[in-house]
């Protein structure tokens, strides 16, 4: 008889699983579905890929910075592209995170992942700014709108100390 069980894992989350009798692992379909969700997992793992350089200390007082942070797992296979007036900052995964440092008094930030999603931010030199993505589902699973949310400093650095750095594109 198969059970489910409650799992606590790593990051302190309940995770609910099935355990399977030995012989229905043996099913040509099952091994397939086992490896398929093995890949799928490891994918969904990798962090993200900035295509700009990470900020650093002495920029602090002239410019403003930026994270937009994804610390949802809805969508795991969906990479976002994050754009700053119209400069591809990098591609997003989940768990993970993107930061640049800018010195433009305003930006148009765009999430695009089939849809897209937009929002404006009104900067201060010296100031750090943290901006949630997360994807709207509709119709099931078949179709996630990206969002993107301006989120309070300190929610922002509770959620980041929990997060995959990025991984800065070569040739910079």
């Amino acid at each position: 008889m198969n059970k489910v069980s409650n799992v606590l894992d790593l990051e302190g989350h309940f995770n609910s699983i099935l355990i399977l009798e030995p012989h229905i692992i043996d099913h040509p379909l099952m091994k397939f579905l086992i490896i398929v969700s093995a890949l799928i997992s490891l994918i969904s793992c990798a962090p993200s890929k900035q295509l700009v350089n990470l900020p650093s200390d002495s920029d602090n007082a002239e410019n403003s910075t930026i994270y937009v942070i994804r610390d949802s797992r809805c969508a795991n296979l969906v990479t976002a592209n994050i754009y700053s007036n119209e400069q591809q900052i990098g591609k997003l995964k989940s768990r993970s995170y993107l930061t640049w440092s800018t010195n433009q008094k305003s930006i148009n930030l765009l999430s695009e992942a089939g849809p897209s999603s937009e929002l404006h931010l009104y900067l201060k030199p010296g100031e750090t700014y943290y901006v949630r993505h997360g994807f709207n589902i509709f119709e099931g699973v078949l179709r996630a709108t990206p969002t993107l949310s301006q989120i309070l400093k300190e929610e922002g650095k509770a959620i980041l100390e929990k997060l995959k750095s990025p991984v800065v594109a070569e040739n910079l």
